[in-house]
């Protein structure tokens, strides 16, 4: 009997330290289950700071984009205002070659003057650039016009050949309406003999231009006048008839007649007797 109280008690007791044992081990599981979460846990939160997810590669990709674009967008912008700036530099060039626009130097200073009513550039030297068939280029830059006499009088006065059968009384005809139509652009305000404006040009050059082309028209008229008794005979053949213009009228009245040649009259006495 006793040996059965004493084999019960130790089964009871083995009994025991198994239940002990096997909670034990459950506590060492739970204990290591946790400390393996939270590593996870930390890892992940490691993870997702170190990759960003794709909303934010999306965003960051966006803004490199956005970035790209207004580079690109500036430089057209920059090519725009180039372009247009050279545009409206030509315009204005364009407009200044006419006449249109005023001519400024420095400090905004006008660079032109009113003389009779017609603006010119200014000359405060009172020098001029023009030049003709007849003189030597004037380096000096001062006025260039001389009174000598046109070769129109070696050509039309040849001794022996009467003037009308001389081949270049057709081409005087055709040269005089030339000269008319260079000495009427004044009244256009364009300097005879060029497609300057008075704005271009200074008073003296128009000036200068003005008696040159008068003097032409007044020595051819001289030369078929001494033949004919008249210059009708001229203006009647070539069409072209001088009458003096309103810019003349205005500034110095300069008369055809005050530009006739002493030569042409000489040549005149010489060449009637061999003809």
């Amino acid at each position: 009997m006793d040996n059965q109280e004493e084999l019960k008690r130790k089964l009871e007791e083995l009994k025991r330290r198994q239940e002990e044992m096997r909670k034990q081990k459950e506590n060492e599981n739970e204990t290591n289950f946790l400390q393996i979460n939270s590593e996870n846990v930390n890892d992940k939160k490691e993870n997702s700071y170190n990759s960003p997810t794709s909303k934010e590669r999306m965003s960051q990709n966006s803004g490199v984009v956005l970035d790209k674009s207004k580079k690109s967008n500036s430089k057209i912008i920059i090519i725009i205002v180039i372009v247009i700036g050279f545009c409206m530099l030509l315009i204005y060039q364009g407009l200044r070659n006419e006449g249109k626009l005023l001519s400024f130097g420095s400090f905004g200073k006008e660079e032109l003057s009113e003389i009779n009513g017609y603006t010119y550039k200014k000359d405060d030297s009172k020098t001029s650039s023009f030049e003709n068939a007849t003189t030597k280029k004037d380096d000096s830059k001062t006025s260039s016009f001389e009174n000598a006499t046109t070769p129109w009088l070696d050509k039309l006065y040849v001794n022996g050949l009467d003037f009308y059968n001389n081949s270049e009384v057709s081409n005087a005809y055709k040269d005089y309406c030339g000269l008319v139509d260079e000495i009427e652009k004044v009244d256009r305000g364009i300097m005879p003999g060029s497609d300057k404006s008075f704005r271009e040009v200074t008073y003296t050059e128009v000036d200068d231009a003005y008696k040159y082309y008068l003097k032409e028209i007044s020595q051819i008229r001289q030369i078929f006048d001494l033949y004919n008794g008249n210059d009708d005979d001229l203006e009647n053949g070539a069409g072209c008839y001088y009458k003096g213009t309103k810019w003349n009228t205005n500034n110095n009245k300069y008369k055809a007649a005050n530009f006739k040649s002493n030569e042409i009259i000489e040549r005149w006495n010489e060449y009637s007797k061999s003809i």
